[in-house]
């Protein structure tokens, strides 16, 4: 339920995560500045989807209909979760943007790995760095996920929402231990890393074949 719409925002997220970061890092000559472009505009194009997908979802488990939630305007593009939503992109972007090249020293030591193809050296190298920016972006997924669904965030200003949404996050952990961390931790890991690092295998072929030159 509610996942039809990020499903449609699909598109126009990866183009974010892919032409705009390359069409700026291109101009900038800057990664971090590539990075933070790249992260606001996918937030615009899906932080309204996939807030009313939050707010389905969370309303799905409400059996009184008075702890249900109103839903947002879908063409409200910032409200209460924006920043985190834009945090959480930017670092799952870091792992095959950032920090790849640094992970390939770490493959190409590995043993075996002078045996293997290079493709398959950079696939594992995306893949070491994507699954630390995922575990990073991990808190800031679900800070997003509980400001949308957290409607006295609205009326606060930015510094209220971050010390309440601090507290939420430290006071959610130390109820439920480690054990709710590390499930929390895994499940982003299964989805990000793998996501990015595939996104990144298709990219890198698409512009070798189209251009002869390896993106970076």
């Amino acid at each position: 339920r509610g996942g039809s719409r990020p499903a449609c925002m699909a598109v126009p997220q990866f183009m974010a995560v892919g032409p705009v970061y390359l069409w700026t890092e291109q101009r900038l000559h800057s990664t971090a500045g590539a990075l933070f472009a790249s992260a606001l505009v996918e937030s615009l194009f899906c932080y309204g989807a996939e807030r009313r997908n939050a707010q389905v979802q969370y309303n799905a488990t409400q059996t009184a209909a008075s702890n249900r939630i109103e839903f947002q305007p879908l063409h409200r593009l910032v409200g209460p979760g924006f920043v985190p939503h834009v945090g959480r992109n930017a670092v799952a972007l870091m792992g095959i943007r950032l920090w790849s090249p640094y992970s390939q020293d770490v493959v190409y030591c590995a043993p075996g790995m002078q045996d293997m193809p290079e493709e398959a050296r950079l696939v594992a190298s995306d893949l070491l760095a994507s699954l630390v920016s995922a575990m990073m972006s991990m808190p800031l997924a679900h800070l997003f996920s509980w400001a949308a669904c957290t409607p006295e965030l609205t009326g606060m200003s930015y510094l209220a929402r971050a010390e309440a949404s601090c507290r939420w996050l430290t006071g959610t952990y130390k109820k439920q231990g480690a054990q709710l961390l590390a499930r929390d931790l895994v499940i982003r890991v299964n989805y990000s890393a793998f996501l990015f690092t595939g996104y990144r295998l298709v990219e890198r072929n698409f512009v070798r074949w189209g251009t002869g030159t390896e993106s970076t």
